[in-house]
């Protein structure tokens, strides 16, 4: 029995039906053939410059830094809390102290410059990697797709932080173009896949979206067996496509009950490379190599703490955490995108296999579930999106009333053809290069390269010089660079670390800094002794008020308070 003919490019309206995969780059043909790729180059450049341009700014980066001060100085991985009085000496999983590291040596190369470099060439390479994904997919208009990913790295912009979860979604592409390209026919691509996810792994908790994306390819392949199996096309024999054949021009047929050859497409338009069965051994590599971290089976079960163990209470506490406000900057340019999903996805004349649907369903999920996910859809979701959009793009311009759009759309196609490319490419790419070299202090200085205005940067220096008897209570977002700046000496009551400190202790420090009843309690409790705190925070009226302390230092932005019996004098003058 022939298989239905949707092999085209284009699946017209009335066939919407049966499922096609994108027109993907034949097997064994490099993706970079061509010319598509040289929008790739200012893509990476213009998300380099903008995420090395933007001033150290993230409070949880400095914990991090403190760690990878540890490893670097001390040569040794932290498997316990060394910055607070109120936790330390308890275990916590180093799941992140490979990027800590390289956070750190960026640090130590090139100070704070060097940690803005790191940032930039993460979301570099990330941009660049989900360029690449959209060319090895099939790219017939890089305009758009640029287009689009421009649109990605604008919704990722509040995620750029020099903290680990950068890494999240350059690990979640690299693990879809490896997918891709094992759809190709390469072998070498699964094999690296479980030594992704060790790296992945040792660098950030949402290693596991990585697992699970293996493992959804797998059932998403077994599905498409079944299918097949039903519809009177067999699986083809072996478990790798050939690595030189290319997709068909004509639909397989299974003659006399033969399965269809290797190489080509099952009905809905599928390439067969791979079999299920070949992915099952690697989904279970993939599921054991978290263990090749310092924490082992703790690693694994990490992640899974903060969906419904012990750390998710602070899902509907801490701002990182909540979903998107709709009503400013950042939340209007995700509901753009989510448009543009929507749209691409409704108008698109071919239909979106189940693989690339779960995809960009499971990104616009954890987009809309949390903020500090909105860099997974800006960048993957929207990658798998752009062969989609393009599709949605010709219908459009199809339509009755917008016919006339086909001329100067054409005329436009012929006049981008004859432009030098090449040196377009490089022209945007050395722009945005320029503009990150201008923008990054030459002299490196810390408060050229750091926004200061939003850290007690001189309350800490009167702190550490103000003679004082018991513990530090700090405000919560300045408790990373607390522990970083002070070296040690100042133990913090909390910081950025809330699956270390738990609900308890959270709780105990929102009653303290909102002034309630039971301030003094937590005080008593902890023994605090020195507070540093914002100026226009509701405890500093009660500290003010208090015979016992009284205040050592203050700005515009922040206070210190020392208890009475330092027998210190008053430096806020």
């Amino acid at each position: 029995m022939a298989a239905p003919d949707s092999l085209t490019a284009d699946t017209p309206r009335g066939e919407r039906g049966q499922s096609t995969s994108p027109p993907a780059t034949p097997t064994g043909q490099s993706p970079f053939s061509g010319r598509s790729w040289m929008w790739i180059l200012p893509l990476a450049a213009m998300a380099f410059g903008l995420a090395s341009a933007r001033r150290i700014d993230d409070f949880d980066g400095w914990w991090h830094l403190a760690n990878g001060r540890i490893m670097l100085e001390q040569h040794r991985i932290p498997m316990a809390d060394e910055f607070s009085h109120t936790k330390r000496g308890v275990v916590r999983v180093p799941h992140e102290w490979l990027s800590e590291a390289s956070l750190y040596a960026s640090f130590r190369v090139a100070g704070y410059p060097g940690v803005m470099v790191w940032r930039g060439l993460i979301v570099g390479l990330t941009f660049a990697l989900c360029g690449y994904l959209v060319v090895l997919r099939g790219l017939r208009s890089a305009p758009l797709a640029l287009v689009i990913l421009l649109l990605g790295a604008g919704i990722s912009i509040p995620e750029w932080l020099e903290r680990p979860k950068i890494l999240a979604p350059l690990f979640f592409v690299a693990t879809l173009t490896m997918l891709e390209l094992a759809d190709r026919g390469r072998k070498w691509p699964l094999y690296s896949v479980p030594l992704l996810i060790v790296l992945w792994a040792n660098c950030h908790a949402s290693f596991v979206a990585g697992i699970g994306l293996i493992a959804l390819k797998m059932v998403c392949r077994f599905a498409e067996e079944v299918g097949a199996a039903g519809e009177g096309v067999g699986a083809p024999e072996g478990r790798w496509c050939p690595t030189e054949v290319g997709p068909p021009t004509q639909p397989p047929t299974r003659p006399h009950g033969g399965p269809a050859s290797a190489g080509q497409r099952w009905p809905g338009g599928a390439t067969v490379c791979l079999r299920a069965r070949a992915l099952a051994p690697f989904v279970l590599a993939a599921a054991l190599a978290p263990l090749l971290t310092p924490g082992g089976l703790h690693t694994i079960a990490n992640p899974f703490s903060y969906s419904g163990g012990s750390s998710s209470w602070h899902l509907d506490t801490l701002q990182e955490w909540l979903s998107p406000n709709f009503h400013r900057p950042p939340g209007r340019i995700l509901e753009v995108g989510l448009i543009c999903i929507i749209l691409s996805l409704a108008l698109s004349r071919r239909r979106p296999n189940a693989f690339d649907l779960l995809v960009i369903l499971g990104t616009v999920h954890l987009s809309l579930h949390s903020i500090r996910h909105v860099a997974l859809l800006g960048g993957a979701g929207l990658a798998i999106t752009v062969l989609y959009a393009d599709s949605a793009f010709g219908a459009l311009s199809e339509w009755r009333g917008v016919t006339n759009l086909r001329t100067p759309l054409a005329g436009l196609r012929e006049r981008a053809a004859d432009l030098p490319r090449g040196a377009l490419a490089s022209a945007a790419a050395t722009f945005a290069l320029a503009v990150a070299v201008l923008a990054i202090p030459r002299d490196g200085a810390f408060e050229q390269c750091v926004a200061t205005e939003n850290l007690p940067v001189a309350a800490l220096e009167a702190a550490l010089a103000t003679p004082h008897t018991g513990n530090l209570f700090n405000q919560y977002e300045w408790g990373g660079y607390i522990a970083y700046a002070s070296g040690g000496r100042l133990p913090v009551f909390i910081d950025g670390r809330a699956d270390l400190y738990g609900e308890k202790l959270y709780r105990e420090y929102d009653e303290a800094i909102e002034g309630r009843s039971g301030w003094r309690e937590v005080f008593a409790k902890y023994d605090i002794g020195l507070a540093i705190i914002p100026l226009g925070a509701p405890l500093t009226m009660d500290l003010e008020r208090d015979p016992t302390f009284r205040r050592a230092y203050a700005d515009p932005s922040a206070v210190v308070f020392v208890r009475s019996d330092a027998g210190v004098t008053d430096l806020a003058r």
